[in-house]
């Protein structure tokens, strides 16, 4: 059940603009917005959201770039328990989709909790990606993309089988992993065509 009827809600003494409200499965969802980083904040903390104010510049930058916020909280189904999720810690992934200019994995909010983080990205796209080095590509192949798509998605709850509609045959599935030091965290990071289409698989050599 979802509601896309933008309402606000008052934050600081601030309007944050609910975009969207949706239920996807487990995740209770909502999109939100607004014109102030301490509304945002202020909002996020009244919700339960663990935010603070070394947060505030980071979200001064994307509000500066015309971004919104999405925000889940996880609702345990019978099935699945509170105390299984705490002890293992998976739950189902949440899967956004939205058009963009630039492929774009935000990094700065992570850089204020100030411990090294090991960043493991997978891309999929119509040629072989590249990131200027901010994260080392571990390999690089061309796959089929309806036969790769069906399987990822073939899980998903609802079905979003949508997701593959249009999308070429064959495309790049790519792996990006690099541990990360708060100060290179501070920027996020952003993909590119890369200058070649080659497929890659890094090797190791242990003596």
């Amino acid at each position: 059940m979802a509601s896309t009827l933008p309402h606000l809600s008052s934050a600081a003494g601030v309007d944050v603009e609910i975009i969207k409200t949706e239920k996807a499965g487990i995740y209770d969802v909502k999109v939100i917005r607004s014109q102030s980083a301490e509304a945002i904040l202020g909002w996020l903390m009244e919700n339960g959201f663990g935010f603070n104010d070394n947060d505030t510049q980071t979200f001064e930058d994307y509000i500066d770039r015309g971004w919104c916020f999405v925000v889940a909280n996880v609702e345990p189904s019978p099935e699945l328990d509170e105390h299984k999720i705490a002890i293992e810690g998976m739950v189902a992934p949440l899967i956004l989709k939205f058009e963009t200019d630039t492929a774009v994995y935000p990094l700065a909010l992570t850089s204020t909790i100030g411990t090294e983080t090991e960043i493991l990205l997978y891309t999929f796209s119509k040629n072989k990606l590249s990131c200027d080095e901010r994260l080392t590509l571990r390999n690089a192949e061309n796959k089929i993309s309806t036969s790769f798509m069906f399987h990822f998605l073939s899980s998903a709850k609802p079905k979003a089988n949508d997701l593959s509609a249009g999308i070429p045959e064959y495309m790049y599935l790519c792996k990006f992993k690099k541990k990360l030091t708060p100060e290179e965290m501070k920027t996020d990071v952003e993909f590119e065509f890369a200058q070649d289409n080659e497929p890659y698989r890094e090797k190791k050599i242990a003596w």
